[in-house]
C-alpha cells in the first residue's frame, strides 16, 4: 500500500478528484488514529465504501436507512437461507421480489457516501494511502458513483484543471451505474419487454460465469 501523505500535506477533495478525472482504479485508505475509510475506485468511478461489519448485512443496512421494511428482510433471509451471502445475491433478491429497484438503490449508496465523505472533510489529520489496481470486493454490491458529484453536495468543488496531452479521462455517468451482471439481469427483468440496449449502454468483460465469482465489469443503465 502506497503512503501518499499526510491529510496536512494533501487536500482530500483534490486527490479524489484526481483519481476521478484521471481513471484510476485501485482502494484508496484514509486513516486516522484507530480509525479508517476505505473507498475502491473503478475507472475512476467510487464503487464502494468500507469497511463494513461482518454483521451488518446489507439488508440490515437497508432496514436501518428506511429503504425496505422488517418484513422485508424477514422475507429476504427466508429465500437466502441461513448461509452467508453476498450483497450482490441480497439485492438482486430484494429487486425480484418487488422490494427495491435501480433508482431507491442507487440514491441510497449516494447517500451512504455523501455521509462518509461528509465525515471525511472533518478530518484535519491523518494519512492518505492508494493500491493502484486493486479491484472493488467481490462479495460487495458496486454501484458507481462520481466523486464531484458527491463531493459538490459536500462544498463548493472547484472544476479540476484541464487534463494534459496524452491523459486519460472518464465520462461520468448522469444515470444509476451498476456493477453486477446478475443484478443487471434482475433489473431489465423488471423493465419493458421491448426494452434493448443502444449505444449508450456499456458493458465491459464479464468473468464471473467463468471462474465461478462475484467479480464483474461495470453495466451502464440507459
Amino acid at each position: 500500500m502506497l503512503l501518499i501523505g499526510s491529510l496536512e500535506q494533501f487536500n482530500l477533495p483534490n486527490v479524489l478528484q484526481r483519481i476521478e478525472a484521471y481513471a484510476k482504479t485501485g482502494l484508496l485508505i484514509v486513516k486516522q488514529g484507530e480509525k479508517w475509510v476505505e473507498l475502491s475506485f473503478r475507472q475512476g468511478l467510487l464503487m464502494c465504501i468500507g469497511p463494513v461489519r461482518s454483521t451488518n448485512s446489507l439488508g440490515d443496512r437497508l432496514l436501518q436507512a428506511g429503504v425496505i421494511s422488517r418484513e422485508a428482510l424477514q422475507e429476504v433471509l427466508s429465500v437466502l437461507g441461513a448461509s452467508q451471502q453476498s450483497e450482490t445475491r441480497a439485492a438482486i433478491t430484494l429487486v425480484d421480489l418487488g422490494y427495491v429497484n435501480q433508482e431507491s438503490l442507487y440514491n441510497w449508496a449516494a447517500k451512504e457516501a455523501s455521509k462518509a465523505l461528509q465525515v471525511l472533510l472533518t478530518w484535519s489529520t491523518g494519512e492518505i494511502y492508494f493500491e493502484e489496481g486493486m479491484q472493488p470486493p467481490a462479495d460487495r454490491l458496486l454501484i458507481a458513483l462520481s466523486i464531484t458529484s458527491l463531493l459538490s453536495q459536500q462544498l463548493a468543488v472547484s472544476v479540476p484543471q484541464p487534463l494534459s496531452v496524452g491523459a486519460s479521462s472518464t465520462v461520468l455517468p448522469s444515470t444509476p451505474v451498476f456493477c453486477c451482471t446478475a443484478l443487471y439481469i434482475a433489473i431489465l427483468s423488471t423493465t419493458a419487454p421491448d426494452w434493448t440496449p443502444d449505444s449508450k449502454t456499456h458493458r465491459h468483460v464479464v468473468d464471473a460465469a467463468a471462474n465461478g465469482t462475484d467479480t464483474c465489469g461495470s453495466v451502464c443503465l440507459p
